[in-house]
């Protein structure tokens, strides 16, 4: 749909006040629920009326909650299960009642708030004295809410936020200090009034609770595959986005990062890749599942429209408290048919139950690039063109005719002796800066807690014109508004602006011819010009025509070229005169309200949805064809009085998601616990776009506007992308002793992307576990502290995978026909026809996936070390592949169909060590994974993509394919018994005539026959050679999904001082380096790599570079194992020492509770065979960054 618009867009106005309107509502509802928490009142005791027979006290202590407000305290153990009470009453004041039921027991009750009563041993406490101390971790750092309790009593207390406490103890009685999460501590009490405790982070807390689909659970009694990354780990990213914290540390994920471009998309993959097509997991922020328009899409119209801006900018990594990884069916089915690509479950951080703490945290860091790859001066490129040449000239033309003056040394502008520019080192923007600075505030207490943040970023990128700033803030309260109501609402704001105005990168300076100049004071805007030219009006111009044409032209014989051929843009002129910049605005909230009318069943109703505005602007100046290699005419378009081209596009993604779940959890005689979820979801997401450009009679960017000026404005607006996706779920969950788990759950889902009949699917997975450590037969050592074992099985959807209403054709308007004249002629009036250009399959289905997985979970050597190893197979079916139909069929477009077939499997491999070695702190945790990917069934087995990304049956996806590299001849003799066997048809050699097509010279690189032309269509290769280099000759050359990856991490402190090491690489893949197979070709006039100068001459006989020849006559330059390289590499990704200031210091300044200071190392080394600039990326390869940074808490 096309429209008109007026003047300049406004929607960024509307979207200003929206997000105003909804921060308005935020702190209406925060001032509700506080004046709601504030509003409490004290009634006076409650009476009851009861008729209970031979129940158990905790029983009837349960029925009175139920009854009544009040809550009671006391331990599960504390009444034996053969006391039985018999209980008549009526209108009996509680206390009486509770006199009653606890008679003859040795307890008693005391009521310390409105409505909470605590039951206690009514025995007297003989010499107790008040023991006061402090709990710390390995850092010093003090920890609070640590439970400290006499062991063998009911009298126990918690640490603050100061990590102290007070309790009343016996002499020579023993204190026991717990938490989730570290090694249990005993100390026994002999005269001291003060105790001071340093807790052990354990390897693996089997109570810590985990984030899993619509829940938490222990992560003790988790039977699906699931990984957490917890916020420690994830602070110590420089990242402004949260992917790359999982790199290395995430068992079973593999995250290739964009590079050290800030705005850039980090690739994320979870256990393989499943698909052809959208690979990409499912990301669910504070339940909120995440909704882009154009998702997993990077090329074509849709990709730019898209943008390369990485939408999870959105969330500030300092805010998250975790990210849960589900990585199979038996973890992720909840999510169905989003879900096939793995689940990644960002939760933000909360408000705990104290008195408010503030935290602050300042980080700043500088990067650069830290590999330099050396290129040839202007004196060796020279003599390299000029040798290339003589190897293969154009008969009767000069080597000075052929390139011109400037490459002619008898010319006065002969450039041979000139200056070398370093067009590399100007486009690098040294030290570039990366900004991190954040406040938190949080606080509350049982009935109410919240939590505030607000933060500001910003990272430059390490090539110039390129950054991105971020301003957010966040919300996150709780609020328990009765006994049975609990409420909380999660906002987060976002408004961001990024700069992608960079206009090369790497490869393109290092090619760039070296006796070019950037700048010239003397030149347009003091850059050095490219191209030069002069206008004249343009007779057949005619404003009052539609299409007016130019008002001026190019005089004849312009323009010109100023660095003969092979000219370059002017970069850094275009990063002046052009301008491309993104203004972005986010809001993402959640709230929800949770009703418990029985202990055990919640009923939870939850509102979620996000806005996401992206404005990018544009801005083209009519004076850019001056430093272009390819200028233009300036003038075309216009009137004549234009400055240049200013555009605004706006892409508007609106995402509501509402949900509605019932969970009832219930542990009945002791040992039985059932854990059931039924939930229902509804998911709506449009994607709507407008896009305006028009040319601008101004180049001051505050007078840029767009007006309706026909021909010269052009947009159009509408909706892109539409979704709505509705499921029901069903989970249930049982446990014995926590001994045997048994979990199942069952998705039914329905997607308008498909036809009638086909919309909806559903979705199952069943996991199962058994802790063998608590059998009976099993030894108790302190070898073996825990081990479980688990296995899984599901099917899991991918409704990404299907296009938009594929179920539907299009109608195609192109068409005519004619019916003739009836006076002889055939013609006669041309009439518009319809025609259906593609094929309607209204059985198209998404893609599925079907996983297996056993594993084994292990906690040894007194809860110090933690091992999980796992095996997974994953098998994706229904892929869908486009078809092309046969032409009798009359319909042109391809079809696509359920076809494909693809194999996933490996190992992972999980370890983790945490001990104290005297006064030193010592922790380490390890990770590997291994991937083996297979491409099991395509259509008619005819494989896919070109020679850089093959997918065939047999092989892993996206293989390289090319021809195998024979050697480099190194003499006449060489070549002669070469060609008696072989002929290369490529460059026109016939296998019967030597003297037929190119003749090798010494130096030339040669290729291998390596099959023969197949026999029929069903062969695909014949391996038996046929003397005939051919297109049939090329053959696997490597793979480019990775083979296996893995973190390690080592950490470890002594008295306030830390240091962190963290290593990361990737293994067993292969890439095509097509940087080097441009700077080694040697064949035109780019400058080129120094490696270059170890080229085969007859002094310098090389076996790996041939020799340089203009044109390239030999096609040494074919898609070959020749740039194939070793991708493999292990890197140092952080170093980070850090110092927490001693208490004392921090208690002499008065209002500070903790301060720690620390220094820290980004990709400081990479061990890696790769040649170029780095194995993740090569354009812009990622940084080596040195940060400092401080923490402090008040």
């Amino acid at each position: 749909m096309k429209k008109r618009l007026q003047s300049r867009v406004p929607a960024r106005v509307s979207v200003l006040i929206q997000i105003v309107l909804l921060m308005k509502l935020a702190v209406i509802i925060i001032l509700s629920t506080c004046l709601q928490v504030s509003a409490r009142t004290y009634s006076q005791e409650v009476r009851l009326t009861l008729d209970l027979k031979k129940i158990t006290i905790s029983s009837a202590l349960r029925t009175i909650e139920r009854k009544s407000d009040y809550k009671f305290v006391y331990s599960s153990d504390f009444f034996p299960s053969e006391h039985k009470v018999d209980l008549r009453v009526k209108d009996m004041p509680l206390s009486q009642v509770l006199g009653i039921i606890l008679d003859n027991t040795g307890f008693t009750f005391k009521k310390i708030d409105n409505d909470l009563i605590v039951i206690t041993s009514d025995q007297p406490v003989a010499d107790q004295a008040v023991i006061r101390g402090k709990v710390t971790d390995a850092n010093g750092q003090p920890l609070q809410g640590i439970t400290v309790a006499v062991e063998h009593s009911t009298i126990q207390t918690a640490t603050d936020s100061n990590g102290e406490f007070s309790i009343n103890a016996p002499e020579n009685s023993v204190l026991v200090f717990t938490s989730v999460g570290y090694t249990t501590e005993r100390v026994v009490i002999k005269n001291q009034p003060t105790i001071n405790v340093v807790l052990t982070a354990n390897a693996r807390g089997l109570d810590e609770v985990v984030v899993i689909g619509y829940g938490q659970r222990k992560k003790k009694d988790v039977t699906g595959a699931l990984t957490t990354i917890s916020g420690k780990e994830i602070s110590k990213s420089t990242s402004m986005t949260p992917e790359l914290a999982l790199q290395g540390n995430a068992a079973g994920v593999f995250v290739e990062s964009g590079g050290g471009e800030p705005n850039a998309r980090p690739k994320v993959r979870i256990r393989g890749v499943n698909t052809f097509g959208y690979a990409e997991p499912l990301y669910v922020i504070d339940g909120v599942p995440v909704y882009e328009g154009g998702a997993g899409v990077t090329d074509g119209a849709i990709g730019d429209i898209r943008s390369s801006i990485n939408i999870f900018s959105k969330i500030n990594p300092q805010d998250i408290e975790s990210i849960s990884v589900l990585k199979d069916a038996s973890a992720a089915a909840i999510y169905g048919v989003r879900a096939s690509n793995g689940v990644i479950l960002i939760t933000t951080k909360k408000g705990k139950s104290g008195r408010p703490s503030v935290e602050a945290s300042a980080s700043y860091a500088i990067q650069n690039i830290a590999k330099t790859i050396p290129l040839l001066n202007t004196q060796q490129y020279i003599a390299l063109v000029k040798e290339a040449y003589a190897n293969n000239p154009d008969a009767g033309v000069s080597f000075g005719d052929k390139f011109g003056p400037l490459y002619d040394e008898s010319s006065a502008t002969y450039v041979g002796n000139g200056p070398t520019y370093d067009w590399v080192k100007e486009l690098k923007n040294k030290n570039a800066p990366i900004k991190d600075y954040n406040v938190r505030v949080s606080g509350g207490n049982e009935s109410f807690t919240y939590y505030f943040s607000g933060s500001y970023q910003k990272t430059e990128s390490p090539l110039k014109a390129n950054n991105l700033e971020r301003y957010s803030s966040a919300i996150n309260i709780d609020s328990r508004i009765s006994k049975y109501i609990q409420a909380g609402l999660t906002v987060r704001l976002i408004k961001q602006t990024g700069l992608t105005n960079t206009q090369a990168d790497l490869s393109t300076m290092m090619s760039t011819i070296p006796f070019q100049p950037v700048y010239d004071p003397g030149g347009p805007y003091g850059f050095a010009q490219v191209a030069s030219g002069s206008f004249e009006p343009n007779p057949d111009y005619d404003p009052n025509l539609l299409n007016p044409g130019a008002p001026f032209n190019f005089v004849s014989g312009d323009p010109k070229l100023l660095w003969g051929q092979q000219s370059r843009f002017n970069a850094f002129a275009f990063q002046q005169l052009n301008n491309t910049s993104y203004d972005l605005y986010d809001i993402i909230g959640n709230a929800y309200i949770q009703i418990e009318p029985v202990t055990g069943l919640k009923l939870k109703g939850t509102l979620g949805g996000e806005y996401y505005f992206n404005l990018r602007k544009t801005w083209t100046s009519n004076d850019q064809w001056m430093f272009s290699q390819t200028p233009g005419n300036p003038y075309s378009n216009q009137d004549g009085n234009a400055k240049g081209l200013y555009g605004e596009r706006q892409g508007r993604t609106y995402n509501l998601n509402k949900e509605l779940t019932l969970n009832y959890n219930h542990t009945f005689f002791h040992d039985h616990n059932i854990d059931i979820l039924l939930g229902a979801s509804e998911q709506f997401g449009r994607w709507n776009v407008t896009d305006l450009n028009g040319n601008v009679n101004y180049s001051d960017f505050q007078f840029r506007s767009i007006g309706n000026v026909p021909p010269y404005t052009n947009g159009f607006a509408g909706i892109l992308q539409e979704d709505a996706l509705i499921g029901y779920v069903g989970r249930l969950s049982y446990k014995f002793k926590d001994k045997y788990y048994v979990d199942g759950t069952l998705r039914h889902d329905g997607s308008s992307r498909l036809a009638p009949g086909h919309k909806w699917d559903n979705f199952a997975s069943f996991a199962a576990a058994w802790r063998i450590s608590a059998e009976d037969f099993f030894p108790k050592t302190r070898f073996i502290n825990d081990i479980k074992v688990r296995g899984g099985w599901g099917k899991l959807g991918n409704y990404q995978s299907a296009a938009y209403y594929a179920f539907l054709s299009n109608v195609s308007l192109t068409p005519d026909y004619p019916l003739g004249s009836g006076n002889g002629d055939g013609y006669g009036t041309q009439l518009q026809g319809a025609a259906l250009p593609n094929f309607a399959n209204t059985t198209l289905t998404w893609e599925k996936l079907r996983t297996t997985s056993i594993g084994i979970d292990a906690t040894l050597f007194d809860n110090q070390l933690s091992f999980t190893a796992e095996y997974y197979n994953k098998t994706t079916y229904d892929i869908i592949q486009s078809v092309s139909l046969p032409p009798n069929t009359g319909i042109e477009g391809a079809a696509d169909l359920n076809i494909g077939k693809v194999r996933n499997r490996g190992f992972e491999f999980q370890l983790g060590y945490n001990t104290n070695l005297g006064p030193v702190g010592f922790n380490a945790s390890a990770n590997l994974t291994t991937v083996n990917n297979k491409v099991i069934r395509l259509y008619g087995g005819t494989p896919l993509g070109g020679e850089l990304n093959r997918i065939e049956e047999g092989y892993s996806m996206f293989y390289l394919w090319g021809y195998k590299t024979g050697g480099v001849f190194q003499n006449q003799a060489e070549i002669d018994a070469w060609r008696q066997k072989y002929a290369d048809v490529n460059i026109g050699q016939n296998p019967d005539n030597p003297a037929v097509g190119y003749v090798y010279k010494p130096g030339d690189m040669y290729f291998s026959d390596v099959y023969g032309n197949p026999k029929d269509n069903s062969e695909r290769y014949n391996k038996s050679p046929d003397g005939i280099v051919n297109g049939n000759d090329r053959t696997y050359l490597g793979k480019t999904i990775p083979g296996y990856y893995y973190g390690l991490n080592l950490g470890a402190n002594y008295k306030g001082i830390d240091i962190s090491i963290f290593f990361q690489g990737v293994g067993d893949v292969q890439k095509y380096n097509g940087v080097r197979s441009g700077l080694e070709s040697m064949s035109g006039l780019a400058n080129q790599w120094a490696t270059t100068l170890d080229r085969w001459t007859a002094d310098n006989p090389s076996t790996s570079i041939p020799r340089a020849v203009y044109a390239d006559p030999a096609a040494a330059l074919r898609i070959s194992d020749r740039f194939v390289e070793n991708a493999a590499y292990f890197r140092l990704k952080n170093l980070q020492l850090g110092y927490t200031f001693p208490k004392d210091m921090t208690n002499w300044l008065g209002f500070m509770q903790n301060l720690r200071i620390y220094v820290a190392a980004i990709n400081l080394a990479t061990i890696t065979k790769y040649s170029g600039l780095d194995p993740e990326n090569d354009l812009i390869p990622p940084t080596r960054q040195v940060q400092f940074g401080i923490n402090a808490s008040f």
